[in-house]
């Protein structure tokens, strides 16, 4: 996992999962930088080249309300050819 932003960093290590971290960005502001992005991708994609993991997925949440998120998940590798067509 490479983990994005302060709540879910410390949630991972509250959990026990820390051992699974393959990065992390923390103090990453409200308006992230094309830096953040940049760094990020290229430590995803060295490890997937590398073999070391299999695939690249993307997870997020959607705001619905104060109360409310929706988690969204994307797969952005290995690319799916089937729904390119």
């Amino acid at each position: 996992y490479y983990l994005v932003g302060q709540k879910l960093v410390q949630a991972f290590k509250r959990l026990g999962q820390a051992d699974r971290l393959m990065g992390q960005m923390s103090q990453i502001t409200a308006a992230p930088q094309i830096q953040h992005a940049q760094h990020i991708a290229e430590a995803l994609l060295s490890a997937f080249k590398a073999g070391q993991i299999d695939r690249i997925e993307l997870l997020s949440t959607e705001f619905i309300s104060m109360i409310s998120n929706r988690v969204q998940q994307s797969v952005l590798f290995p690319v799916d050819k089937a729904a390119l067509a």
